[in-house]
């Protein structure tokens, strides 16, 4: 049987959906009090169930673009002909740090861009001390949105895409990003399913089906397509 491999962040792993140790108050309060388990699922279970595929789902809360790119690396070997393969993008400014040998953390908020003066009660400081998080604040802060990153981020996904096309022979591939899924295209957001009673920007139950609706148009109307 086919599979469609997904890769992503928490637009992708299905914030306020799916338990996950990183399950904020908000996401917990959605799950609890707007979403019916029983059929209310993230967008890749959606579209996998739309492909009569098997689902493999490598998206998780947090997760910078590098990550992802990792974790595309690691499941190559694993991606075999005729599957389908999804990524959906993170802020290009977001960037995790080793905080020790094997562990690593995420510092910036990817979007907006934050001051020392913001961060100053952070539970990170403690993690690596005062000195290395001005640091890493300052990289944010100066560094990190630059549209450099983003291209050079960009170069790389498409580069492993291309890749899987032509070694592995995946039936078809997309490329999308957590800006492209706003509400626009009728992608509705958790702040707007519940009118303001709980604000914030991921997708609703119903902007997950608009989502895996747009992405299966796509797949199957142009399996090659990039959206950059």
């Amino acid at each position: 049987m086919k599979t469609l491999w997904t890769f992503g962040d928490s637009f992708t792993f299905g914030w306020g959906l799916v338990e996950h140790k990183w399950h904020t108050e908000a996401a917990k309060r959605y799950l609890d009090k707007y979403v019916d388990s029983s059929k209310d699922k993230p967008w890749p279970n959606l579209l996998a169930d739309k492909l009569n595929v098997k689902l493999e789902n490598h998206a998780e809360n947090g997760l910078s673009n590098y990550d992802i790119i990792d974790r595309i690396i690691e499941q190559t070997p694993n991606i075999k002909k005729g599957d389908y393969v999804v990524v959906c993008k993170s802020f290009s400014g977001r960037m995790r740090f080793p905080i020790n040998e094997t562990e690593w953390e995420l510092f910036t908020s990817g979007e907006i861009l934050q001051t020392l003066e913001d961060k100053l009660d952070s539970h990170l400081i403690d993690l690596v001390g005062m000195e290395k998080f001005k640091t890493l604040i300052d990289y944010e802060y100066h560094f990190a949105h630059h549209p450099l990153y983003k291209q050079r981020q960009d170069k790389i996904i498409n580069h492993l895409i291309y890749t899987l096309q032509e070694i592995n022979e995946i039936s078809g591939s997309h490329i999308t990003s957590i800006n492209e899924l706003r509400p626009k295209d009728g992608i509705e957001t958790v702040t707007n399913h519940t009118n303001w009673d709980i604000e914030d920007y991921h997708p609703s139950v119903n902007g997950h089906r608009a989502i895996a609706k747009l992405i299966h148009s796509n797949l199957m109307n142009d399996k090659r397509e990039f959206l950059i």
